[in-house]
């Protein structure tokens, strides 16, 4: 099994059930408890999870939060897709906006065929994604405070750069989506960023794979209201689907 499938796994098995034995998850993936041990580690050093006797246990307070290594590695297929689908709402001659996201950063690579677009992000990982776009093209890095877990720049620099445009259309990245809670976010700075995009922009896409629906965190940014299209992977139940469809948003599911 490679890593990533492992870490996927470990993951999983986090999400679903709050709590893992390292020893079961070594013979159930075949590998070390050494190994599994690693993986933990890297969630371990931001307080996501704790370790003790054997057995990693996962908070479930709403200041919860992967690192960007972790989330770049969950639900990766799901999210070219979505990145894929969302490509198709940019048009030549736009200003487009990336924020920062794993999910958004799949993006990237699929704006290099358009002849005549701007692009503005604050994502370190987007930025690095799109050194080709096309010569007609521009791209604009937002300046402000690095913030790690989010590879983004954020804060009252970037808030006040982002004020200077109007945006045509912005993909939105987020970790929690809840009927009654909204948009929301572990990091209030974060978050006030993103309120500050979601009223420069003429439209709001939201790019999340299905396990953000139903979770809420620390930070609420905006109502579900203030977001024009959601898009989502197929493993989306139909329950929730229809449940926040009915409440009148608009959801893809790719």
């Amino acid at each position: 099994m490679k890593i990533v499938e492992r870490r996927q796994a470990i993951m999983r098995e986090l999400r679903d059930k709050g709590r893992a034995d390292i020893v079961k998850l070594a013979e159930e993936l075949n590998v070390s408890s050494m190994t599994i041990r690693r993986d933990l580690k890297l969630l371990a050093e931001n307080g996501t999870v704790s370790i003790s006797q054997g057995e990693a246990v996962l908070s479930d307070g709403t200041l919860q939060e992967f690192n960007m290594t972790f989330k770049h590695q969950i639900n990766l297929e799901e999210k070219r897709r979505i990145a894929k689908k969302a490509s198709e709402y940019v048009k030549e001659g736009e200003s487009v906006f990336l924020d920062a996201g794993t999910t958004v950063k799949e993006l990237a690579p699929h704006l290099s065929r358009f002849k005549n677009i701007n692009i503005v992000t604050d994502s370190l990982l987007a930025a690095n994604a799109l050194t080709r776009i096309h010569d007609s093209s521009r791209l604009i890095m937002c300046p402000g405070e690095f913030r790690e877990m989010s590879m983004g720049f954020f804060g009252p620099l970037t808030d006040e750069f982002i004020r200077k445009f109007k945006i045509d259309v912005l993909f939105l990245s987020t970790e929690g989506i809840d009927l009654d809670g909204g948009i929301s976010l572990v990091d209030v700075i974060d978050g006030h960023t993103k309120r500050v995009l979601i009223e420069q922009s003429k439209k709001v896409i939201c790019l999340a794979d299905s396990c953000k629906f139903g979770t809420s965190y620390f930070y609420r940014v905006v109502p579900l209201d203030k977001i024009d299209v959601f898009i989502t992977d197929s493993a989306l139940d139909d329950h929730v689907y229809d449940e926040y469809v009915q409440a009148g948003h608009a959801i893809v599911r790719v």
